[in-house]
């Protein structure tokens, strides 16, 4: 599987897909978003996708939040990620992201 990644940029409150990254070394140096360049990686978060899919075919990322067919909201990380994988007949929907969506999580 070729990872995949979207970035939220901070300051406009937007969601990208993201084309290519580019590393000086180990460290991300800028990303690639629609065909445009960012060197200021510090205002945007990557998320990668899980590789899961919900039950509308929708790919999960890292930071979406999930709800369960019994109504049970999660927000999906590397800590339930396996949690989601052994239970994938629960039949996760995506709700939204912590970015624009965190009041469902209370927050």
């Amino acid at each position: 599987m070729i990872p995949k990644f979207r970035a939220w940029d901070k300051k406009k409150k937007i969601m990208n897909t993201v084309d290519g990254i580019h590393f000086d070394g180990d460290e991300v140096w800028e990303i690639s978003c629609h065909g445009v360049c960012w060197s200021n990686v510090r205002n945007y978060i990557l998320m990668q996708s899980t590789g899961l899919h919900d039950k509308n075919g929708n790919e999960i990322y890292i930071d979406d939040i999930v709800k369960d067919k019994n109504g049970y909201i999660y927000r999906m990380n590397m800590n339930n990620y396996d949690f989601v994988m052994r239970h994938s007949h629960l039949e996760f929907e995506i709700v939204g992201n912590v970015y624009e969506n965190a009041d469902i999580l209370g927050v």
